[in-house]
């Protein structure tokens, strides 16, 4: 996960690249007040809510062990992510289209910074158009953790995910094919930032034709990020982002927040949790 901002627009604001989600919810003030139609990000992808704004948070909307027995108290609580998303979204500065629809793309030079993940590099978000070259994104990390306290972690949006069916007739096949997928260094990154290290390292160094990275992204905001996605969020066999497209995103059409759709929210995953074979207490 990173920040990606427009440095052009932020210098010609007068504001400072926000450090924390504290100060990225007063830079959303800020631009409210002073600069209404330009936007910070997005909530309208079902990824964006749970991958970056929750996993950041150390919240645990998604963990296999809370279903299967009585959930262990969050080490951070989902309210201060809710709250922050509700703030935002009311005062104009997220926007609820889709990063990748053609409402987003037609207010792409109002976009003044956005969080999210490393491939977001290369032509899945829209860059500005050409006459706003001089204000290309460039991107790092939000300093000091993601929030002003809690550890130095961060959310993460992937692109898969790889599992070994425990039924195979081949297993050393799968096993071989497994280890080919993630390492090989002509395959890994094919997506994006690969999570194999030296996978990774051709994957950044391939970057230097994109236009959208400065040579300082290239190098070090990727390689110290890749450490700290909080390990506390997990991976059983449903998605958040299912819940959330069937709950929160028409909800917030509707005229709702987040704050009021929460407890649907968490009925559904439940009732999908369920679905999926787990036990729910």
């Amino acid at each position: 996960m990173l920040f990606w901002y427009n440095k052009a627009l932020l210098d010609q604001f007068g504001y400072d690249v926000p450090k924390t989600w504290e100060d990225y919810q007063a830079l959303g003030d800020k631009l409210a007040k002073d600069h209404p139609g330009y936007f910070l990000g997005s909530i309208g992808d079902s990824f964006e809510g749970p991958y970056i704004y929750y996993w950041s948070g150390e919240a645990r909307c998604s963990r296999s062990r809370a279903m299967r027995s009585p959930p262990t108290p969050p080490i951070r609580t989902p309210r201060r992510s809710t709250d922050m998303l509700d703030h935002m979204l009311a005062n104009g500065s997220l926007t609820q289209d889709s990063v990748f629809g053609a409402p987003f793309v037609a207010k792409a030079d109002h976009l003044v910074a956005i969080p999210g993940p490393a491939w977001y590099a290369g032509r899945a978000v829209p860059e500005p158009r050409r006459r706003q070259r001089q204000a290309r994104p460039v991107g790092r990390p939000l300093r000091r953790s993601t929030w002003s306290t809690g550890d130095k972690v961060t959310g993460n949006v992937g692109g898969g995910v790889w599992y070994a069916s425990s039924h195979t007739a081949n297993p050393q096949g799968v096993k071989a094919f497994l280890q080919f997928i993630v390492s090989d260094e002509k395959t890994a990154g094919t997506g994006g930032l690969p999570a194999y290290k030296a996978a990774a390292d051709k994957w950044l160094a391939a970057q230097a034709g994109e236009r959208l990275l400065r040579r300082r992204l290239r190098g070090g905001p990727c390689r110290r990020r890749r450490g700290t996605v909080w390990s506390g969020w997990g991976f059983p066999n449903l998605s958040p982002e299912t819940a959330w497209a069937k709950v929160i995103t028409p909800g917030l059409a509707a005229g709702k927040t987040i704050a009021d759709l929460s407890a649907d929210w968490q009925k559904e995953m439940q009732n999908e949790a369920q679905v999926a074979g787990y036990t729910v207490n």
